[in-house]
């Protein structure tokens, strides 16, 4: 049992260490990519197109950053995508709650979400990673796990984005 549990703060251990240095790489490569965006739709908007082939590179790159974002009327299919990967990963969400912040400059509205899961801790990593490796763009910003044995919460604070709808 005490070798359980050593091996368990050594997994923990493990998981704080990836999170806290791969984690600010994620949020700054986020930041840089939006504010490229910006940038780029201005001088788009002010100059046109004509002779700017990195805008149309840039342009590529966006575009698939886009294709991940949902729109905002998919806000109830994401929640409902954060339920069925519990069922999936077999672990209960306990919480949700979320907020938005509005980014007019770039057309975005930014989801912040606030999520409590119980269970396994296989299961709750299971949960991370589907998120992170879905098809639309999850951003998962701060994990906080708590021993409840048998079993382990974990809060996940998460960001993504919705599109304005065309």
């Amino acid at each position: 049992m005490k070798r359980k549990g050593i091996i368990f703060i050594l997994f923990f251990l493990i998981n704080l260490l990836f999170w806290f240095v791969f984690l600010p790489s994620k949020q700054n490569q986020l930041d840089r990519l939006i504010s490229e965006y910006s940038a780029l739709r201005n001088k788009i908007k002010n100059e046109g197109l004509s002779g700017f082939e990195y805008i149309y590179r840039m342009k590529e790159e966006v575009g698939e950053f886009e294709k991940r974002l949902r729109t905002s009327k998919d806000f109830p299919k994401l929640i409902s995508y954060l339920f069925e990967q519990t069922y999936f990963a077999k672990i209960d969400l306990m919480n949700i709650t979320y907020s938005f912040e509005e980014k007019k400059d770039v057309k975005l509205q930014k989801v912040m979400l606030n999520i409590t899961v119980d269970g396994t801790y296989e299961g709750i990593r299971k949960y991370i990673h589907t998120l992170e490796r879905g098809s639309h763009f999850v951003e998962i910003n701060g994990i906080k796990l708590t021993k409840k044995p048998p079993l382990v919460s974990a809060n996940l604070l998460i960001h993504t984005y919705l599109k304005e709808e065309n």
